[in-house]
């Protein structure tokens, strides 16, 4: 939609991530204009295939699911829930604080957040995820994640672990 937000991150052929966000817009002021209230979470998309089996999976977020607040600083917490039929996430973030990265061969300042995950339903299982955003835009330079997770399927549990280490090369998507 118009004025949202969708990223994705491939992290290999077989495996992405996606996120889609649209402004938060509060009740107008006295001019009548709207206020801009940091960014609703609309949906979280993945995709994993693993012995040629590919599981897709769009998880709707509730109105009140937060992707980034409109005041982000240490300590800032939000939290959002998102689901599909069996299964729902509850991620959980906080603002850990100003961190300096390389990127792009300079030094550059960013805010580090930290975003626990906790899965429930068909697929249990739990993650955290340390993300770095340039404080000015909100775009995400650096991101880690670390995933534990167990679906229920016809031939049994099926567990599934994942770590990755996610880096823009430059801090100016060519998107």
């Amino acid at each position: 939609p118009r004025g949202c937000l969708r990223t994705r991150w491939d992290v290999l052929a077989t495996r992405w991530d996606a996120v889609l966000a649209c402004p938060r817009r509060a009740p107008p002021v006295s001019d009548g204009e709207p206020v801009v209230g940091g960014w609703r979470l609309i949906s979280q998309s993945e995709e994993h295939e693993f012995a040629g089996h590919v599981d897709r999976r769009t998880y709707l977020c509730t109105p009140t699911s937060t992707y980034r607040p409109a005041h982000v600083a240490a300590g800032v917490r939000w939290t959002s829930r998102c689901a599909i039929h069996g299964t729902t996430t509850v991620d959980a973030s906080t603002v850990l604080g100003p961190r300096t990265l390389m990127l792009g061969g300079r030094r550059t300042r960013t805010l580090l957040i930290r975003t626990t995950t906790r899965v429930s339903g068909d697929t249990t299982g739990a993650g955290t995820a340390f993300t770095w955003v340039l404080p000015a835009t909100g775009l995400t330079v650096h991101r880690t994640i670390a995933n534990t997770s167990t679906t229920d399927t016809i031939v049994g549990d099926v567990r599934y672990e994942e770590r990755a280490a996610l880096a823009l090369n430059q801090p100016r998507p060519r998107r």
